[in-house]
């Protein structure tokens, strides 16, 4: 299986040939959620175009069963929008606030029209960056794999069950997340050039939290493009042996 997975990374690093992921492990989750797998959701901020986009997402999410979107005009848990000024190399954006519980509760998830713009994301495919953000917005942490939603540089994938089965296990525990009360944060979703197989991760980190108010709770991850060298490498030294 690791053969596979390195093979696949490879490809992507290079752009030769078409990807094939290899089966993803179960999406992992943070430790603060909803204390109820639902959550309000306001489309207000948004274009006729991207407020369809976003009900796109919320749909997916909700046929899932395992979280419920509930989509209101008022004050809600979850606020979209858009915003050019993220830059180019990030296509999405979730900023996160827990209260005094430790609990989720006030979440702002953002689609960048302008990169969306630049590497050509259709339709289909903007949906798939608004259900990674709302992904992140009830607790959902990044997939190393390609086959996943939360996978970080995700472009091509909708919900799968393995981001199912990451929700359905997030939500059958206990909260465990007090000394998270009162804490923000912030994910960012790098761009993927589909014309030369480029990625960007201009952060160095699949998501960035601000740690003068978030303390004692990072946890970093390498650049893509870093993992993918690497695998790169092993996998050359592998057929090389």
């Amino acid at each position: 299986m690791s053969g596979i997975l390195l093979t696949s990374l490879f490809f992507i690093l290079v752009g030769s040939v078409p990807v094939m992921a290899a089966p993803a492990s179960v999406t992992p989750h943070g430790t603060a959620k909803f204390a109820n797998p639902t959550a309000t959701v306001n489309l207000s901020k948004n274009s006729a175009k991207f407020r369809r986009i976003w009900r796109q997402a919320i749909q997916a999410w909700n046929h899932t069963g395992a979280f419920h979107f509930v989509i209101t005009k008022a004050l809600a848990n979850i606020t979209t929008g858009t915003d050019s000024k993220l830059g180019a190399d990030y296509p999405g954006m979730t900023y996160i606030s827990l209260n005094k519980q430790g609990y989720l509760h006030r979440i702002d998830v953002e689609l960048n029209p302008q990169a969306l713009k630049i590497y050509r994301y259709s339709t289909s495919e903007m949906v798939n960056v608004a259900e990674h953000e709302l992904g992140h917005a009830i607790g959902l942490n990044h997939n190393p794999n390609v086959a996943s939603v939360m996978y970080p540089a995700n472009r091509f994938y909708g919900i799968q069950k393995v981001d199912v089965e990451g929700v359905e296990q997030f939500y059958g525990t206990q909260l465990n997340g007090l000394a998270m009360a009162n804490q923000t944060m912030t994910l960012r979703q790098p761009a993927v050039d589909v014309r030369g197989q480029r990625l960007f991760d201009g952060s160095g980190d699949g998501f960035v939290l601000l740690p003068w108010r978030f303390q004692g709770l990072y946890w970093p991850e390498r650049s893509l493009l870093t993992e993918l060298q690497r695998n790169a490498a092993l996998l050359k030294e592998a057929v090389n042996g």
